[in-house]
C-alpha cells in the first residue's frame, strides 16, 4: 500500500487542484496548471514489500544488491510505461528507510493514469 507522507505540486502560482475538497492532508495532492496542459506530482511512498537491507550481507537475502534489484525492476517497468506515455520524472529510492521519492510530469491526461496506477498498488 502506498502511504503517502509528503506531497507538493508546481508550477507554484499557477494552481488549480485536482483532487477534491475531500481530500484529507494525509492523502496525495495533485495540481496543475491555470492552462491544464502540464502536471507535476511530488511524493513519497513506502515500498512495504522491499527487502529489508542488512548491511553485513554481502549477497543473497538481505543484501543491499537484492534491493537494487528488486527496485531496479520496478523502475525499469516505469521507464518503459512514461516513455509510452511522455510522462518524464525522477526516481529514488532509500534501501534503510524502504522509501521511494519520486516526481512524475506531464499532461494531465498521461499523468493521472500512472498516478492511479500507483496509489492502488499493494507494495
Amino acid at each position: 500500500q502506498v502511504r503517502q507522507r509528503f506531497s507538493v505540486a508546481w508550477p507554484p502560482g499557477r494552481r488549480g487542484a485536482v483532487t477534491g475538497p475531500d481530500t484529507s492532508p494525509d492523502e496525495p495532492r495533485a495540481e496543475r496548471s491555470a492552462d491544464a496542459d502540464f502536471l507535476r506530482i511530488d511524493y513519497m511512498s513506502i515500498l512495504l514489500d522491499a527487502p529489508l537491507v542488512d548491511h553485513d550481507a554481502n549477497s543473497g537475502a538481505g543484501s543491499l544488491q537484492e534491493a537494487m534489484e528488486y527496485v531496479g525492476a520496478i523502475a525499469d517497468h516505469a521507464r518503459a510505461r512514461n516513455l509510452r506515455s511522455g510522462v518524464t520524472g525522477i526516481m529514488s529510492y532509500d534501501c534503510e528507510l524502504k522509501q521511494v521519492w519520486q516526481v512524475l510530469e506531464g499532461a494531465p491526461a498521461s499523468v493521472m493514469p500512472i498516478w492511479d496506477n500507483i496509489s492502488a498498488d499493494s507494495r
